[in-house]
């Protein structure tokens, strides 16, 4: 990953209320993310995941528990491909619970055997990630992520 430029906006006890990044991937294809935290309590979290491609886009909305794939047809003939998965989703796979990592959190902390399935190198280029998100918010300017990178 390239760089990274973000923007943030900050309750008044730091907690990040509305986030936006923008990244350059190192073969120059840009990513977009964004988050926000004005969802009413009593709402399902939204969360939507959208890859666009030059042939395509993959959705998967887990607050709607919907998934698809949009291919581009005969694009003289204004055709669009909807593919849905095999089985469908069904209703209730779009929660989401957070009790799991953060006991796995805890389970490490306090030294006990458990299995964590995320490999350390994720760890580490997530981490160098959020920093270089941050410092861009803190300073406006886009931030190289390979100099937080030390794998």
């Amino acid at each position: 990953m390239a760089s990274i430029f973000a923007r943030a906006h900050l309750l008044e006890n730091g907690v990040d209320l509305d986030v936006q990044a923008s990244v350059r991937f190192d073969d120059g294809v840009i990513g977009s993310f964004s988050g926000q935290g004005h969802q009413p309590w009593v709402m399902r979290h939204a969360c939507e995941l959208r890859i666009a491609g030059e042939g395509g886009v993959l959705t998967l909305d887990f607050e709607r528990e919907r998934a698809d794939v949009l291919l581009q047809g005969d694009k003289g003939k204004g055709e669009v491909i909807r593919l849905q998965p095999d089985p469908p989703v069904a209703d209730g796979e779009g929660g989401y619970s957070c009790e799991g990592p953060a006991q796995l959190l805890v389970d490490r902390c306090l030294g006990r055997d458990v299995s964590d399935c995320a490999p350390g190198d994720v760890g580490v280029r997530s981490v160098a990630i959020m920093e270089a998100a941050w410092r861009s918010a803190a300073c406006g300017a886009a931030v190289k992520v390979d100099a937080l990178d030390s794998r």
